[in-house]
């Protein structure tokens, strides 16, 4: 049975509509929808046979794929900084000394 909140083949068509790799390593027996959905997603499938392999299976999935030139995200960065200090003509409650001030 399966407790999918929608259609699983519709899952796997928008991760590869907005490029994302899925990779699966599974401890059991291969199924179809994990390997219908690294196919489709260009990920790895692997089924692990022992101990050894398990190690060099999740090994070869922690290093990162290339990204092509072309595939790249360009960044918006957001300015960050401090607030400046200025005096009110009004007095601020400090929230760290609980006392009231005129300084920023």
């Amino acid at each position: 049975s399966t407790c999918d909140p929608g259609d699983i083949h519709e899952t796997i068509d928008n991760l590869k509509e907005c490029k994302i790799r899925a990779s699966v390593i599974s401890l059991a027996a291969q199924t179809h929808v994990c390997h219908r959905l690294t196919e489709k997603t260009n990920g790895n499938y692997s089924v692990i046979l022992g101990k050894a392999n398990y190690k060099d299976t999740l090994m070869s999935h922690v290093k990162p794929y290339g990204i092509h030139a072309s595939e790249r995200v360009q960044r918006k960065w957001i300015q960050m900084g401090f607030p400046r200090k200025q005096s009110n003509t009004y007095p601020d409650l400090c929230q760290c000394h609980k006392e009231w001030s005129y300084g920023g």
